[in-house]
């Protein structure tokens, strides 16, 4: 290659870093709806914030919550935009909280993050969260809801084993077990919550089969932590299988298989929604990191559909 063809190449992988970076940009400063409130708190001297989206037509009683934690580099506000929990306040008539990892990150215990490196509790600063919003009324303790993405995923199952009281249900979305948290004595023997995990087959980021993530420590495989929560839950039996197929003219066909332990203790459930061929990406949107290979994009499936999916069934009960 000559060096003006270098120089050309150059320039318009630089220009589509821009435009790529741009696009994202706009998009995150893109002003919240009026139905939000912002929140900050101190913890363990760090300032630390949050908002949350109400209701329109709220009665100011309390009502369920969903806690959704961002990915790794993102943070509450690009939580919001990029997978449409926020939508979930006025569809279930329930408040939707984004926090702020710190430095974009969560201590989820695999020693690897900004925020685990510092040794930030996390998982002090989720229940302070959800123990102030059920104190002031907003929130009803018996139905709070928690999401995550990727690293956020990662710490929702922090928080699913060691603070299993304070959830209706955990959500993960592209994360599994990880072996420290295994590891870590504050893990409690059998914690007792409902668990769902939504992973694609085709993760280049975090291995469904499990290994090592990238920067990270040992991960189970995505049927291994299914197989965990399961025993932690004491369910018996077979889990209940289905399998749905989205297809469209715009992309190849996806299958969605959910596996799902409904007969365990305490009326609690565990699942696992395997997408095969898909990747990390929030299900149904695009990557937000230009650049980085996450696997295959599916727009068929929605991610947020199948977590208000989970949120009704579980408050149907």
């Amino acid at each position: 290659m000559n060096r003006n063809l270098e120089t050309h190449v150059l320039k318009y992988l630089m220009a589509m870093l821009i435009v790529s970076v741009t696009a994202n940009c706009f998009r995150l400063i893109r002003p919240l709806p009026n139905n939000t409130k912002k929140f900050e708190a101190s913890v363990q001297k760090y300032d630390r914030s949050y908002f949350a989206v109400f209701p329109e037509d709220w009665n100011g009683k309390p009502v369920p919550a969903v806690i959704a934690l961002h990915g790794g580099f993102g943070s509450g506000r690009s939580m919001f935009h990029q997978t449409g929990l926020g939508e979930l306040s006025n569809k279930h008539k329930m408040i939707v909280v984004f926090p702020d990892g710190y430095r974009r990150s969560w201590a989820d215990g695999r020693g690897s993050t900004s925020a685990d490196e510092k040794n930030i509790d996390d998982v002090l600063f989720i229940e302070m969260l959800v123990n102030r919003m059920v104190a002031e009324g907003l929130i009803d303790p018996k139905n709070v809801f928690l999401v995550g993405h990727s690293n956020g995923g990662f710490m929702a199952q922090r928080m699913a084993v060691e603070k299993p009281h304070l959830w209706r249900a955990v959500i993960s979305v592209s994360s599994q077990l990880s072996l420290p948290l295994l590891k870590n004595p504050k893990t409690k023997l059998n914690p007792n919550v409902s668990v769902y995990s939504i992973v694609g087959t085709d993760d280049t980021l975090v291995p469904y089969a499990g290994g090592y993530v990238r920067k990270g420590a040992e991960i189970l495989s995505a049927p291994d932590s299914f197989l965990r929560w399961k025993e932690w839950n004491s369910c018996v039996g077979e889990p209940k299988e289905s399998k749905i197929n989205y297809a469209s003219q715009n992309e190849p066909n996806v299958n969605l298989i959910r596996s799902m332990y409904t007969v365990c203790s305490n009326g609690k459930k565990v699942g696992l929604y395997t997408m095969e061929g898909v990747g990390h990406a929030w299900p149904g949107e695009t990557a937000s990191i230009p650049f980085i290979d996450m696997g295959y994009e599916t727009k068929n499936i929605k991610g947020t559909e199948l977590v208000s999916e989970i949120i009704l069934d579980n408050l149907n009960e």
